[in-house]
């Protein structure tokens, strides 16, 4: 299963790499600071949920253009180990999502701080 999890992690840093990385960065930084206020809730419920859901998107779609369930029934795991791998990737995922929100409003609660810190963290928590 862990190979099925590097698997997983490595098409990613292929369809997104270090360019998408530093671009996803810069565009958090400029929403932050044109937006100010209320930066943090479009970065917290759109950006992050939408980037994380596209790289799970990207992960169906990549094993369905290299027509990886042919290979996967060959392998020695069972079905249920693919399908908990997937559902590993995803949570793991989601709580990479949790943890850039988290930084994202932080810095938002330093740079601007209009919103008490608790809000802050339930929009973390709910994106």
């Amino acid at each position: 299963m862990k190979g099925l999890l590097t698997k997983d992690f490595l098409t990613i840093k292929k369809k997104y790499g270090l360019p998408r990385v530093i671009m996803d960065i810069a565009i958090i930084i400029a929403l932050m600071f044109i937006l100010e206020k209320s930066g943090t809730i479009y970065i917290s419920f759109l950006l992050i949920p939408i980037e994380i859901m596209s790289m799970i998107i990207s992960l169906t779609t990549c094993d369905e253009q290299w027509k990886w369930g042919k290979y996967a029934v060959s392998l020695p795991v069972s079905k249920k180990q693919i399908v908990c791998s997937r559902y590993a990737c995803a949570g793991i995922l989601s709580l990479i999502g949790f943890v850039v929100a988290l930084i994202v409003n932080s810095a938002s609660y330093i740079l601007f701080p209009q919103y008490a810190y608790a809000s802050l963290l339930v929009q973390s928590t709910i994106a």
